[in-house]
């Protein structure tokens, strides 16, 4: 398992898959050799975001990878971890302590999903942890092959590390 680590989380990636932790460039920031994507509209404040996958992702794919499911074979799964203000760890949304670390195969449903695609399924979860905001969106390109799929989902989530907001 490769170990990746950046902006205070860190999270393995097992082996065949590939991942990457990164922050959208916030408008106006100079994009360095790591930049992925466009950077965030004037206003918008960005925060890390994580995608471990199954398959290759685009430097250019969007914080969902919603341009990136349509890659996805039955056997295929797409973990995103997207962080939010640290003011929506008090909000509703965000009110479940700790991110799920272990996600049920039969809580994914086709319909759960940002972009839909035939036969794939998806899950999003949303909390908070160590004063932080998370959502954990899971795309896996079979719903029929979800209970193979899921064991590998765990691991990734399983793996993940949030640590506490520093000062600046």
């Amino acid at each position: 398992m490769a170990q990746l680590s950046a902006h205070g989380i860190s999270v393995e990636t097992p082996p065949g898959w590939e991942g990457r932790i990164f922050r959208r460039r916030q408008h106006g920031e100079v994009a360095s050799a790591s930049a992925v994507g466009a950077a965030a509209p004037a206003g918008e404040l960005t925060f890390p975001v994580v995608h471990v996958a199954t398959i290759p992702l685009p430097s250019e794919v969007a914080d969902y990878a919603s341009d990136a499911v349509t890659e996805l074979g039955p056997g295929d799964s797409i973990v995103v971890v997207k962080e939010f203000a640290p003011a929506n760890a008090q909000q509703a949304l965000f009110a479940a302590g700790g991110i799920p670390r272990v996600l049920d195969a039969d809580a994914f449903a086709p319909g759960a999903l940002q972009r839909l695609v035939a036969g794939q399924a998806g899950l999003q979860r949303f909390g908070h942890e160590n004063g932080r905001a998370f959502c954990v969106y899971v795309v896996l390109g079979g719903y029929g092959n979800r209970h193979q799929v899921v064991p590998g989902v765990n691991a990734v989530l399983g793996s993940l590390r949030i640590d506490p907001l520093t000062g600046t």
